[in-house]
């Protein structure tokens, strides 16, 4: 539940960014990375000034390597195989999520602006699923949700390509990406689960 939480902070960062970044593109398509950049440059001023500084918390006996909680980390076969299969999980999302615009674009002949637009949908979905993914998890059961959503989130690719009405698009993102919002939340809980000496590392990986 708190992972879910945690991640809702991205999908609302979709639902503002998807838009506003195609629409700043239409003035030209350097722009959104201008204002990104300005942007970032201030918020990094804000956080030096407003965030306190955190000390660490002094554990006793010898510290470790950073690189050796690494290699403890991967040298164990079950951890680098979920891991790798975790990887293998995001690299397709990631690649789907980037390529969803020129698609858009292409089949529906939508411009930049009205492609921002209906990709809104996609960080609606992750918020609804970080939030409320935990809840059904709960109801149905760990296994059916995770081994059930993989299926059932390849099925989905699968058939959207050959889907041409736009609504009917959009009520597949809808559907798609809230169940990968759900397995997102199963995955890092998994990952985080699997080491319980090096928690803060996984997550980083």
């Amino acid at each position: 539940k708190a992972i879910g939480i945690a991640t809702a902070g991205l999908a609302i960062s979709q639902i503002l960014g998807l838009p506003v970044g195609s629409y700043l593109a239409m003035i030209h398509y350097t722009t959104p990375f201008f204002v990104i950049g300005i942007l970032s440059t201030l918020l990094v001023i804000l956080i030096y000034i407003v965030l306190p500084e955190i000390q660490p918390v002094h554990i006793g006996g010898s510290k470790t390597n950073i690189l050796k909680r690494y290699k403890q980390l991967l040298t164990d076969s079950k951890v680098s195989i979920s891991y790798f299969a975790y990887f293998v999980f995001q690299t397709g999302n990631f690649a789907a999520f980037s390529f969803f615009g020129v698609w858009l674009s292409i089949q529906f002949g939508l411009q930049v602006h009205e492609a921002g637009t209906t990709m809104l949908i996609l960080g609606l979905r992750n918020l609804t699923g970080n939030i409320f993914g935990p809840r059904i998890v709960n109801k149905i059961g760990y296994n059916l949700s995770f081994y059930g959503g993989i299926i059932f989130t390849a099925v989905l690719y699968v058939l959207l390509p050959h889907v041409k009405n736009i609504i009917l698009v959009e009520l597949l993102f809808f559907v798609l990406f809230f169940v990968t919002g759900i397995l997102f939340v199963l995955m890092m809980r998994h990952l985080q689960n699997i080491s319980s000496v090096a928690r803060g590392t996984g997550a980083a990986l």
